[in-house]
């Protein structure tokens, strides 16, 4: 979006970048804090651990429950990876131990990623989508992945 639309001005086009870069995220704390202004109502439950490392936070939010972590990257690859897969795109990658927890207990995993996009998949129909088409990620062992296309854009 960062392209001048047709009759924008300069300084229009300045002015919409900068709130566009409002959002933009670095870190696991930017992006809690990136969730907490765009959804005001949310009640934060605890810090969630992995591994002996900080991977997100759980919130409850309009009678739901988000384990909201922060990714760097999308999967970039995972048509090329999965070509069998009719979802094409890129993807997402949790550990399969969080999405399993996640499945198990009724949780919705939201990735927000660094241009501040948040995309969130219940962790019921990630364990779904990768038992229905066995996503493991080769080359990151323990990890599994979901389409982008079967998460919803949240903000």
């Amino acid at each position: 979006m960062s392209e001048l639309s047709h009759g924008e001005s300069y300084l229009d086009r300045r002015r919409r970048l900068a709130k566009e870069d409002l959002n933009r995220v670095n870190t696991l704390r930017e992006a809690l804090a990136l969730w907490k202004r765009k959804r005001p109502g949310s009640l934060k439950i605890d810090d969630m651990q992995f591994k002996g490392a900080r991977i997100g936070t759980l919130y409850s939010w309009q009678d739901k429950r988000y384990l909201v972590m922060f990714k760097r990257e999308f999967y970039e690859r995972f048509a090329a990876h999965f070509p069998e897969i009719p979802e094409k795109g890129y993807g997402i990658v949790t550990a399969k131990q969080i999405v399993s927890w996640c499945a198990d207990q009724d949780i919705i995993i939201a990735s927000i990623f660094p241009s501040g996009r948040c995309y969130s998949v219940s962790g019921y129909d990630y364990w779904l989508f990768y038992a229905q088409h066995g996503t493991d990620v080769k080359h990151l062992p323990g990890e599994i992945a979901v389409s982008l296309e079967l998460a919803t854009r949240d903000f």
